[in-house]
């Protein structure tokens, strides 16, 4: 359980700078944030800048990229992971390019357990995406993909 979840916090000035690091850090910690500014559009701005954070880390997490040379594509895990995350972690639910989710577990900078799940019924599981770590593929069959 997280230090804060089941807690509302109300920010008050979460709109920029180090409001909007209070926000992010007590979303971090499984609070229920509302965030307020000196105006709607500023606090409307500080949520875009949320988002904006939210997606620059999904990055270093994981990219896909279209096609492959062969009509796939490619899931790149952990293709900017920063050295102090390098020990190890975990995330979950990552959305790819294709339908698929990702979750990937890592230790000592390196992916120790990946996982890909379509999203949906309606995904094309026949159009699996390639799942690269530094460039290289993984490497693993269908059946371990889909189970």
């Amino acid at each position: 359980m997280k230090r804060f979840e089941g807690k509302v916090v109300l920010v008050t000035g979460g709109n920029r700078n180090t409001g909007l690091d209070i926000v992010e850090k007590f979303a971090r910690d499984g609070a229920k944030v509302f965030m307020c500014g000196s105006s709607e559009a500023s606090t409307a701005k500080g949520a875009e800048e949320l988002k904006a954070r939210a997606a620059a880390v999904a990055e270093m997490l994981i990219q896909s990229h279209a096609p492959d040379g062969k009509g796939g594509f490619v899931i790149e895990v952990l293709p900017a992971l920063p050295k102090e995350w390098a020990k190890g972690g975990s995330f979950k639910g990552l959305c790819a390019r294709g339908g698929w989710v990702v979750d990937c577990e890592w230790k000592d900078g390196k992916p120790v357990n990946v996982v890909l799940r379509p999203a949906n019924a309606l995904v094309d599981r026949c159009a699996r995406p390639e799942v690269r770590f530094g460039g290289r593929p993984l490497g693993f069959t269908m059946k371990e993909v889909l189970k």
